[in-house]
């Protein structure tokens, strides 16, 4: 009877025995699995960040580019001004030698009265610029807001060290432009 007890207690301590070593891999097996889904939310955080990055740098690539855009438009409306001014001037010195001659004054004032209305036409071609360059602006600030757009603008028009300074001055002129 003592050996069947003593046997009892021997199965009994490797029923314990067993169950702590259980025990110690549902916990080792619990670590990982914690350690697995801590991984895989910082995988995930990592990768909304930089799909955020890249939306936020096509963003800025695609304002950049608008602004390059009406920067060819504003230089090519300066273009246009300056020719007709030179135009206009080259009219006036014409008008000035041909007023001896009734029939050259003549000539003179249709060719004067012709860049008159060329020079009325860039010059509402320059205006209508200027309003398609503002919409345009204004619709960027509306698209993306008041700041990204000031940071954006101080960063091209102002390379280097962006300081906070170059941005509130840009968001004053945004302001004064509104």
């Amino acid at each position: 009877m003592e050996d069947a007890v003593v046997a009892l207690q021997e199965q009994q301590k490797a029923l314990q025995e067993q169950q702590q070593a259980l025990l110690l891999l549902a916990k080792e097996t619990a670590k990982q699995r914690e350690e697995t889904e801590h991984r895989t939310q910082t995988i995930s955080a990592r990768q909304e960040l930089t799909e955020t990055a890249l939306a936020l740098e096509e963003k800025r690539r695609a304002m950049r580019h608008c602004y390059e855009e009406m920067e060819t438009q504003r230089l090519a409306m300066e273009g246009r001004a300056a020719a007709a001014a030179a135009d206009a001037q080259s009219a006036a010195a014409a008008a000035a030698e041909a007023r001896t001659l009734k029939q050259e004054g003549i000539k003179a004032k249709e060719a004067l009265h012709q860049l008159h209305r060329h020079a009325k036409d860039v010059h509402w071609e320059s205006h209508c610029c200027s309003i398609i360059m503002k919409l345009q602006f204004k619709l960027q600030i509306k698209h993306y807001g008041v700041l990204p757009v000031a940071v954006m603008v101080a960063t091209i028009l102002l390379p280097g060290t962006l300081l906070l300074a170059d941005v509130v001055i840009v968001l004053i002129g945004i302001y004064h432009f509104k």
